[in-house]
């Protein structure tokens, strides 16, 4: 995978809450997040066999891992379609929340939708990304995540507050119902690889199920948004009101891109990750 991306930083927030304004100072930012999301929705659990190491089938001598590679990427990644459900425009915004949730966050992941869901043309369900840390003292920390990209002049947009799927909305909703959270969080520990990834998953889990006051449960939010139109006004409710999430903390990352015509940055994306659009693959 690429090297990670650098941001400049623009803090808002009050401890423990953080809201960052963050804008990429890497000229290939989007190439490295391109490259991102093509390993992460072409990666397998099991590495490529080693040759000689299975017995001939069906005549089959070679396993050809090349024509596989493309065979992943051709049926994996999704293609681009134009518009606000567009899968890979939600999915720009998701690579972003993991990458930076684990940059500036520290957090580990088990279960990453946009690696994991079924289905490379529909977008995942539920909870956008969930991470587990420990820190120096021992303490869980927990990450509920969302993102979201909007070119909504309003300020807030929608996405923020408005909406019955708005980030605040969801967040809400994650702490309130309790029993599918856990589902998520428990999903994330039997997906994970890493042994001690999974061990931290189940002890958030066990907290989590017995609302346990030292499990520190982060709210995390990021929001991709035009450079002419980010501002600390979008963060909405998130600044003003931050107690309607107690007990949890909130992350909000805003993060400005380096134009103002969202779609072109997605079509450059798609571009980059070099996948066709609907239409030209109908054709």
């Amino acid at each position: 995978m690429s090297d990670g991306i650098s941001f400049a930083l623009d803090e808002h927030g009050a401890d423990p809450h953080r809201l960052v304004i963050l804008s990429a100072t890497d000229a290939d930012w989007l190439e490295r997040l391109a490259e991102m999301y093509r390993v992460l929705r072409t990666a397998r659990r099991l590495p490529d066999p080693v040759p000689g190491a299975l017995p001939p089938l069906a005549g089959v001598d070679v396993l050809d891992t090349t024509r596989l590679n493309r065979m992943l990427a051709d049926t994996q990644i999704a293609k681009r379609s134009g518009g606000n459900f567009d899968v890979l425009r939600s999915d720009l915004a998701e690579v972003l929340l993991g990458h930076v949730g684990e940059r500036l966050g520290g957090f580990r992941y088990g279960y990453i939708s946009v690696r994991d869901r079924e289905s490379a043309r529909q977008p995942g369900r539920g909870i956008d990304q969930v991470g587990v840390r420990i820190d120096q003292n021992d303490a869980i920390h927990l990450m509920l995540g969302e993102a979201k990209v909007s070119s909504d002049p309003v300020a807030p947009p929608r996405v923020v507050d408005y909406n019955e799927d708005s980030l605040s909305k969801s967040h809400a909703k994650q702490l309130k119902m309790r029993a599918s959270t856990l589902e998520r969080i428990m999903q994330a520990y039997r997906y994970c690889t890493d042994p001690e990834t999974q061990t931290m998953f189940g002890l958030a889990g066990m907290q989590f199920e017995d609302i346990d006051p030292r499990l520190i449960v982060h709210l995390t939010s990021l929001l991709v948004r035009p450079s002419s139109l980010a501002a600390p006004a979008d963060f909405g409710s998130y600044a003003d009101t931050p107690d309607q999430f107690t007990p949890g903390v909130i992350d909000f990352y805003l993060v400005t891109t380096d134009t103002d015509d969202i779609e072109a940055l997605v079509d450059k994306f798609a571009e980059l990750i070099g996948v066709d659009s609907e239409e030209e693959d109908a054709a």
